[in-house]
């Protein structure tokens, strides 16, 4: 069982798992990524600052590859915010129902 102490990282979690399953369920259905930021690397106590800001990528037509690759990103972290959620004695968390990446551009599913 979860304290109270812990509400607000479960429904911060809840929140992000949340929109990880709608990112899922669009890829499934033939979504695609129209874009993709890129951050640089957290400072690390005692370095210097990595001087860049984040960039924004925008896709005209997506490879079959990076879908893939956004899909199983999103399946991995929905797995792992589950287990973040039973360990703070969240039970019944949901699990991933077997969905399959469905490119927008080639007619094919892809087994995750």
């Amino acid at each position: 069982m979860s304290s109270y102490d812990d509400t607000p990282q479960i429904t911060a979690l809840y929140q992000e798992q949340e929109q990880i399953n709608q990112a899922i369920e669009m890829l499934s259905i033939g979504g695609t990524v129209p874009s993709f930021a890129v951050a640089p690397p957290a400072p690390i106590p005692g370095e210097a600052p990595v001087s860049m800001m984040g960039v924004t990528i925008y896709t005209i037509a997506p490879s079959l590859e990076l879908l893939q690759a956004a899909f199983d990103a999103l399946t991995a972290r929905y797995a792992a915010i589950s287990e973040e959620l039973n360990a703070l004695g969240v039970t019944d968390t949901p699990k991933p129902d077997g969905r399959k990446l469905k490119s927008g551009s080639v007619n094919e599913s892809t087994s995750v």
